[in-house]
């Protein structure tokens, strides 16, 4: 398993300009790290959350880990359009949680402290329903923060399954440069 680095995150954001979500440079955030954690506080205003990702976007099996206190929730975004996201969330405590995330053979698994558990119904206004949303072969990973919070960031860390890239390029997947971070 091999740890995402600060290089390799981005943010999404709500943004006045686009009036939508879009994505961003990390500098949105404030950024610190002390004894090995990785301290992240949400400076947007715009929205009560914001999303830090994993710039590269997962196309096929997958084993992602985070260990987090003060997110919000853990889980994948799919490419978005205009003020609507869709995502599967693991709604998260306070505390510190350890999160497991799985994709095999197109199936998404969710342990969080090592407890099978479920992704959350969606709830937010700005973010379309996921039921209908297969999260199948792609999204990216993301940590969801509130705004003004800080979350402390121990573990975020992904093993790509060799192999396991869809031949064919999904819907979601036909606008690549339009989504990119």
């Amino acid at each position: 398993m091999d740890p995402i680095r600060v290089s390799e995150m981005a943010t999404i954001c709500w943004t006045k300009k686009s009036r939508g979500w879009a994505h961003s440079r990390l500098q949105r955030f404030a950024l610190a790290r002390k004894s090995g954690v990785l301290l992240v506080k949400n400076t947007e205003a715009a929205q009560q959350f914001a999303y830090l990702t994993c710039k590269k976007e997962l196309r096929g099996d997958f084993v992602a880990e985070f260990e987090v206190r003060g997110a919000i929730g853990v889980g994948l975004v799919l490419p978005y359009k205009s003020s609507y996201i869709y995502r599967k969330e693991v709604e998260l405590s306070s505390s510190r949680q350890k999160v497991r995330i799985e994709r095999t053979s197109g199936k998404l698994s969710v342990f969080v402290n090592g407890r099978e558990s479920h992704f959350s119904p969606d709830r937010s206004r700005s973010s379309r329903s996921s039921s209908r949303v297969k999260f199948d072969d792609e999204g990216f990973l993301y940590v969801r923060i509130g705004k003004s919070k800080t979350c402390q960031i121990k573990t975020f860390a992904l093993f790509e399954v060799p192999g396991t890239v869809p031949s064919k390029a999904s819907k979601w997947s036909r606008k690549k440069s339009s989504r990119s971070p």
